[in-house]
């Protein structure tokens, strides 16, 4: 934003493949936006703060019923830590919450990332 080092516009999407735990499948898509701010991202060792919102859609499908399908606004929050190991790449370590915000239901994660600048 405005040319900001440590001030980020965030827009994402983010595709879960199938999961499967005994008879249930389930799949997961997410477009969001939001903002992150960060130390100098330059330097060898940076830490950020991030939040935004978004729409996720589930498939849940169970052996021999119906597929059910759902979508839910959602709206997230983390903040970690960014190694820079050379100009091109980065290790990223991140704790994250995601609420649905027609429920309340959250998850909490905890994410590491290997960043590369194509």
């Amino acid at each position: 934003l405005n040319r900001s080092r440590t001030l980020w516009f965030e827009l994402g999407y983010s595709h879960n493949g199938e999961m499967e735990y005994e008879d249930t499948k389930l799949n997961s898509q997410t477009l969001f936006t939001g903002l992150k701010l960060t130390t100098d991202p330059m330097t060898n060792t940076s830490a950020f703060i991030r939040a935004g919102a978004g729409k996720t859609w589930t498939a849940v499908n169970t052996l021999g019923e119906q597929e059910e399908k759902n979508s839910s606004n959602t709206y997230y929050g983390g903040l970690g830590l960014n190694f820079r190991l050379d100009y091109e790449q980065s290790i990223i370590i991140e704790v994250q919450h995601l609420n649905d915000a027609s429920s309340d239901e959250a998850i909490n994660g905890v994410f590491l990332s290997l960043n590369q600048l194509i």
